[in-house]
């Protein structure tokens, strides 16, 4: 797929640049002057192979001084390698689990997949500990899942006047168990996934929520309250303060490609009211280019 203009960092190609030119640009990122700042942090990104694992094996050694800017250019050169695999995952297939972990990785400089993936592991092992029969009685299935992921030392909300980028994305939900409500409904999503208890995201206005689906229905709840039940009235509520009919909740129904784009919504909003602005800028960029190549 072709882009509607070159990424950043994929432009016109630039000159090779050898380890020690590279090291050498590493070492002048706390340079008073903005002109040697900007063209140290401009070569990097354009040799974003090569940078990365300086700038990683940099950070280990690195003084508090120094950290700061370290990581503001490593986070740069990661988003650089990132906007056109992320824009073509939500194009061509979504999928909840590997994009909010590339969506995370904006922002992330730690060990990110693997730390994850035996995270939600271990809480689904620890529902499917609390089931006899999974899949027999859905008010035993979701028992279960409130009391792992609902528990008091589970997960937690973090209101939005307090929450934090981590609070956004999936590795920082796993890694501090709190979020917003999007995130917190994400790792709900992917914990009940892997133990095949019947989840749909519910793209409400202003929240989010999941409902789970019976036989006879769907019960919506709220893991931003702990997983606590959320009445029809409630849910009309949510809609009409928002300006919206009535409407079934089934049909808020939000796929995957769904949630991960107001992931990055939701970080566009997050990174703009914490001065990240080139962060802010990223998720915007990469919502306006995957946008207009769905469904082309």
């Amino acid at each position: 797929m072709a882009s509607e203009h070159p990424m950043p960092g994929t432009g016109a190609r630039r000159p090779l640049a050898s380890e020690s030119q590279v090291e050498a640009m590493i070492s002048l990122l706390s340079d008073s002057s903005d002109t040697v700042l900007t063209a140290c942090r401009d070569g990097l990104r354009a040799h974003p192979e090569l940078a990365e694992p300086l700038l990683r094996e940099r950070l280990e050694s690195c003084d508090a001084e120094e950290r700061a800017a370290l990581r503001a250019a490593l986070l740069d050169v990661v988003g650089v390698r990132l906007e056109q695999p992320l824009v073509d995952h939500l194009v061509h297939a979504p999928d909840l689990e590997i994009g909010s972990l590339l969506i995370g990785r904006l922002l992330e400089t730690g060990p990110e997949r693997q730390a994850v993936t035996a995270a939600l592991d271990a809480l689904a092992d620890q529902v499917t500990a609390e089931l006899q029969v999974p899949g027999l009685d859905p008010d035993a299935d979701l028992a279960a899942l409130t009391s792992v992921l609902g528990r008091a030392g589970g997960f937690s909300g973090a209101r939005n006047e307090q929450a934090e980028l981590q609070d956004v994305v999936l590795q920082g939900v796993c890694a501090r168990r709190r979020g917003i409500p999007l995130a917190l409904c994400t790792v709900w999503l992917l914990v009940a996934r892997r133990v095949g208890i019947p989840l749909r995201g519910v793209n409400m206005p202003g929240h989010f929520l999941l409902r789970h689906v019976r036989a006879d229905g769907h019960v919506v709840l709220d893991p931003f309250a702990r997983g606590r039940p959320v009445r029809a009235e409630d849910c009309r509520r949510f809609l009409a303060s928002a300006g919206y009919p009535q409407l079934d909740v089934a049909l808020l129904d939000a796929s995957d490609r769904d949630m991960l784009q107001r992931t990055l919504r939701n970080l566009v909003m997050f990174a703009t009211r914490s001065g990240e602005r080139d962060l802010a800028a990223r998720c915007a960029r990469i919502l306006r280019v995957s946008t207009r190549h769905i469904g082309t």
